[in-house]
């Protein structure tokens, strides 16, 4: 019988060993989106490899972080994991009882909730 031994993907989930027509679904891991096309199965082929599926895994953005009357210039990375400290601007005080640190989530969102 063919097998297709297994096969790995950069920031995703892989393929585990399989036999011809065997099929595949890969994901990308928590914190990262799928680009480009979403073919995400890939099948056992008669040759032994898998193919077919073509997926492509970037990391999640969160964009640029924008707080009325603060300065969020120490957040320049903006990519999912990235944390940064948000200070009030000059002649602002932090009126929130709430940390100044935010986080960009996995699921692209600024977490945090400082008020100048």
């Amino acid at each position: 019988a063919v097998t297709c031994s297994s096969r790995s993907f950069p920031n995703a989930n892989g393929c585990g060993s399989g036999t011809f027509g065997a099929e595949c679904t890969v994901s990308c891991n928590s914190g990262y989106v799928q680009t480009g096309t979403s073919d995400s199965t890939y099948t056992c082929g008669s040759n032994g490899q898998w193919s077919g599926g073509s997926v492509s895994c970037q990391q999640v953005n969160c964009g640029a972080l924008v707080v009325a009357n603060a300065d969020t210039s120490a957040c320049a990375t903006t990519t999912s994991g990235a944390t940064c400290s948000v200070s009030c601007n000059t002649g602002f005080t932090n009126t929130s009882p709430t940390s100044t640190t935010y986080t960009c989530s996995n699921a692209g969102v600024w977490q945090g909730s400082l008020t100048c």
